[in-house]
């Protein structure tokens, strides 16, 4: 990757990640038509501050393909934490889902993305909004898939949590 401007990174090239990656300030992270993934449970966690994800540019993807872990997420926002999705494909498969693809306890808006869930066993969720969290989403496309029980869900709010969905296409509400 390539650091563009004073808090921009742009990948440059496919990248798997042996480590999670936590943004420490305000930040946009472009794609750049490339795949993020990871080989831990988490490939993105946003602690704290405002994160941008540009994934307009083809190609543009957040993959978490760990097997063995029952808490696997793409994307993990605390509830300090605020992130902003524009594009790209973001993508989780686990062998024991009890998690979400982006899980958020802090504001959320996703537009123009397609996030994908694929487990086997427990809830397998894209998209989980908790703890007084807000979320939009907008004009995204998002498939949950359980191919043992087929218990699954697109989106799911708890715990005082807010979501205004328009223009989507869901798959797995149960």
């Amino acid at each position: 990757y390539t650091e563009e401007g004073k808090n921009t990174v742009v990948l440059l090239k496919d990248t798997t990640e042996k480590e999670r990656v936590y943004p420490e300030v305000d930040m946009t992270i472009n794609l750049g038509g490339h795949t993020l993934s990871t080989e831990q449970a988490l490939a993105l966690g946003v602690l704290s501050g405002n994160v941008i994800i540009d994934g307009r540019l083809s190609g543009s993807s957040i993959q978490n393909r760990k097997t063995g872990d029952n808490n696997p997420r793409v994307i993990a926002v605390a509830a300090s934490g605020n992130l902003f999705i524009n594009g790209g494909t973001y993508e989780c498969y686990a062998e024991n889902a009890a998690q979400a693809a982006i899980m958020s306890e802090g504001d959320l808006t996703v537009q123009n993305a397609k996030i994908i869930f694929d487990g086997n066993e427990g809830y397998p969720t894209c998209v989980s909004l908790i703890s007084g969290s807000n979320g939009i989403i907008s004009n995204c496309k998002i498939i949950a898939t359980s191919s043992t029980n087929g218990l699954c869900r697109g989106v799911h709010v708890a715990l005082g949590g807010s979501v205004t969905v328009s223009e989507c296409d869901i798959t797995g509400i149960n």
